[in-house]
């Protein structure tokens, strides 16, 4: 069976439109406890890892959002 999987934002390269980043926002009531999320969200840094293309994962429950983000 092949599973679709989407991501939160991808940051990408305006000239030719290959990505640069990807921002995962992990929500506490969505990720927490749910093993089932904890091995999608492993897979894709792991395919994500294998075309060098970083992720950042901020936390809903972080108060440093905006820090986090801002590079």
């Amino acid at each position: 069976m092949v599973g679709i999987s989407f991501t939160d934002f991808v940051i990408y390269n305006k000239l030719d439109k290959m990505p640069l980043l990807v921002v995962e926002v992990d929500g506490h009531a969505y990720h927490a406890n749910n093993p089932v999320q904890l091995k999608r969200d492993k897979m894709k840094d792991s395919i994500l890892e294998k075309y060098n293309i970083p992720v950042m994962r901020p936390s809903t429950t972080d108060s440093r959002e905006m820090i986090f983000i801002r590079f």
